[in-house]
């Protein structure tokens, strides 16, 4: 998915989920995965962006071999209920 950002000023590519099951890991298939994502965001000239979690040291291993700079970010999300009682507990002026 294309997106666009505020901060780098300009549209990313956004890996949302790269996921390779338990078996599969080791034999290449993450890393193949990436060279592919790697060569679309080339020849669009585009950098990519995705999250992990911070304590996932694994991927952060994986991904720093791959050539990516790790970023610690936090990341706020609402549920339905709590916007719901967002709404509900402060009176719009």
């Amino acid at each position: 998915m294309i997106r666009y950002s505020i901060w780098g000023g300009g549209e990313f590519i956004n890996l949302d989920d790269l996921y390779v099951r338990e078996r599969a890991r080791g034999l290449g298939a993450g890393r193949a995965l990436m060279r592919r994502m790697a060569e679309i965001a080339a020849a669009q000239e585009m950098t990519v962006r995705w999250e992990l979690l911070v304590d996932n040291m694994p991927a952060k291993r994986f991904y720093t071999m791959l050539g990516a700079t790790i970023s610690e970010k936090l990341i706020a999300r609402w549920s339905v209920d709590a916007a719901r009682a967002m709404c509900n507990s402060f009176p719009r002026d």
